[in-house]
């Protein structure tokens, strides 16, 4: 056989090639997984935390030089509710009020920990200089766009 391998010779080194090439396939698709896992556990890590609230209803929309996000809460508390932003995405979360757990103690709603929404934003926002109101269970965002940062290159 071409390289004076013996027949039994032959099939040995199939199989050694063969092994080899399922070795090297098995690392390399544990790396694929292992890289994907570390990509994804954050989110996956996000969607279990979230089932445990409910998603308001919400928009987001660009109104001049702000971006306006709307956000339905009926029974949360104002103290409760807590907004953060990191570039463009919006995170809020917010709790229902104590009196109405006790009220509907027994009602499907109060089963969950409160609001949770991630929300992403039209454009990159200024959040060191936000307004929000809450009022009738409906809480207004208004955050000035980022400008952009031009830097000035001397010519000389």
């Amino acid at each position: 056989m071409g390289e004076g391998f013996s027949p039994e010779e032959f099939e040995r080194e199939i199989r050694r090639r063969v092994e080899q090439m399922m070795r090297d396939l098995s690392r390399e698709l544990s790396r694929v997984v292992d890289s994907a896992l570390r990509a994804t556990g954050p989110v996956i890590g996000r969607i279990r935390e979230a089932a445990d609230y409910l998603v308001p209803e919400h928009e987001a929309y660009l109104d001049g030089d702000e971006v306006v996000v709307v956000i339905q809460l009926p029974g949360a508390s104002k103290d409760s509710i807590d907004v953060s932003v990191r570039g463009r995405d919006l995170m809020v979360e917010a709790g229902f009020s104590e009196e109405l757990r006790e009220k509907a103690s027994r009602a499907r709603l109060f089963k969950a920990k409160g609001y949770k929404c991630f929300i992403e934003l039209p454009r990159e926002t200024d959040p060191s200089a936000a307004k929000a109101s809450y009022r009738d269970g409906v809480l207004i965002l208004r955050l000035p766009v980022q400008k952009p940062k031009g830097i000035e290159i001397k010519i000389e």
